[in-house]
């Protein structure tokens, strides 16, 4: 991981700014204190930046019976959150997927809109809570580099090739119901940050933009 934040990093911002596009972030609290260089990017350049968690291997799911804990470790991330951009976080996704059912609740009471745990549509959704709405934006373990990638081995034309056939199937299908779809490519900068990737995500932007 210290590669995706030293190099892998700044490759993607380079390839993102090249394409003319503009991603959605996601930060972490400790990255803001240790690294803020790195979060300084898509603060300066209009980003959606979405909260993370305080730090990446401190998982929700270890507080499931504790939600108090759970509370102060949310609020504690996005405070900092709030100290760095200026303002409140919008959106959250839990480090490694990991939220619990207390979750979406903790986040509406925080002022979040949305969050990105949930794997379960290709559609952003209402969840209800007892302090009231959030959405769902669905976040994907399947198009995800570190699954494509790390997990099942598949070279960089491969993991290309899959990204453009989720997208071809979703455009289809939105086209033809007239309800649109969703696609959200995960992507993590030691990872996909290497010299030899890297190649999959602008050669899928570039076919991206062909569609309508």
């Amino acid at each position: 991981r210290e590669y995706g934040q030293s190099v892998g990093i700044w490759r993607l911002f380079d390839a993102f700014e090249k394409a003319g596009v503009a991603p959605g972030c996601t930060v972490n609290a400790k990255t803001l204190l240790e690294r803020p260089e790195i979060a300084n990017v898509p603060r300066e350049k209009g980003w959606e930046v979405v909260a993370h968690n305080y730090e990446q291997g401190e998982l929700l799911t270890g507080f499931y019976n504790d939600p108090s804990k759970e509370r102060k470790i949310v609020e504690a991330t996005l405070e900092e959150y709030e100290n760095f951009f200026g303002r409140k976080a919008k959106g959250w996704l839990s480090s490694s997927l990991r939220g619990t059912t207390n979750t979406p609740e903790i986040l509406v009471e925080n002022g979040c809109i949305f969050y990105c745990d949930l794997l379960n549509d290709d559609q952003p959704y209402m969840v209800e809570t007892n302090a009231g709405p959030i959405v769902s934006t669905p976040y994907s373990n399947e198009i995800n580099d570190f699954t494509i990638i790390t997990r099942r081995g598949h070279t960089t034309d491969e993991m290309r090739d899959i990204l453009k056939e989720e997208l071809t199937v979703l455009h289809r299908e939105a086209t033809e119901s007239g309800s649109g779809r969703m696609m959200n490519v995960g992507l993590h900068p030691h990872v996909t940050g290497r010299a030899y990737r890297v190649r999959a995500v602008t050669e899928f932007i570039d076919y991206a933009k062909t569609l309508d």
